[in-house]
């Protein structure tokens, strides 16, 4: 006899003003990096929503949390995948149903008409983080960002070895992913270490340009100029 399913109910105690909302693990861990690498480790907390399905199911339950007269501010970060314009109406609407304000696009801040404590909202999509019109998700972001040397030449080899094994084995269903993983095992600095330990070995460049539309967000949400 099979139990039922416990219905989604996240434990959520709000001890900052600001919050970051996030699907997984990996985001969590980029987000401690880059926040630490801007010097607002401090200003956010952070949550995993434990999938990009449960975002908007998150979102509902953050108005009845414990400490959420304490909110002032919502970002939402979620992987495009390969419906980026759904992704993005799904957040708005999560927010309009929570009767939080509803940004206009990627990486605008909405600010709230009344005497809401959440007074500012806004959300973000990986990979291209202001823009609703590029599939993909943080993995592909990574791969932008790195910074080995021979970088290139190692990622012909990815693909090279990627799409052999399409054509023999099976097709890849996360080959953003799957290049990301190979390209660091393919190199003696990486191979053994997670994606954590990789980014203190400063394998992603986090001062790139490709991230400044993320750290204007954040500091428009903090009062901060980076």
């Amino acid at each position: 006899m099979s139990m039922a399913k416990k219905p989604y109910a996240p434990e959520i105690k709000i001890e900052r003003p600001n919050l970051i909302i996030y699907e997984g693990k990996e985001d969590g861990a980029f987000f401690e990096h880059f926040l630490k690498n801007l010097g607002l480790i401090d200003d956010f907390q952070r949550y995993n929503a434990d999938g990009v399905n449960n975002i908007a199911r998150f979102i509902k339950f953050i108005r009845n949390a414990k400490g959420a007269e304490k909110l002032k501010s919502i970002v939402v970060i979620a992987d495009s995948d390969n419906k980026p314009k759904g992704r993005s109406q799904s957040i708005k609407d999560a927010l309009r149903r929570a009767n939080f304000p509803v940004p206009t696009s990627p990486c605008v801040v909405a600010m709230s008409k009344n005497s809401d404590n959440v007074q500012k909202t806004a959300y973000a999509l990986f990979p291209k983080l202001n823009s609703d019109d590029e599939n993909g998700a943080l993995e592909n972001l990574y791969l932008e960002l790195l910074t080995h040397p021979r970088q290139n030449e190692i990622l012909s080899i990815v693909d090279s070895a990627m799409t052999n094994y399409e054509k023999q084995i099976e097709v890849l269903n996360h080959p953003h992913k799957n290049r990301l993983h190979t390209y660091l095992s393919l190199t003696n600095e990486y191979v053994a270490e997670g994606l954590s330990a990789v980014m203190s070995k400063n394998a992603f460049d986090f001062n790139s340009e490709k991230l400044q539309p993320l750290k204007d967000l954040l500091s428009s949400i903090v009062g901060d100029e980076l």
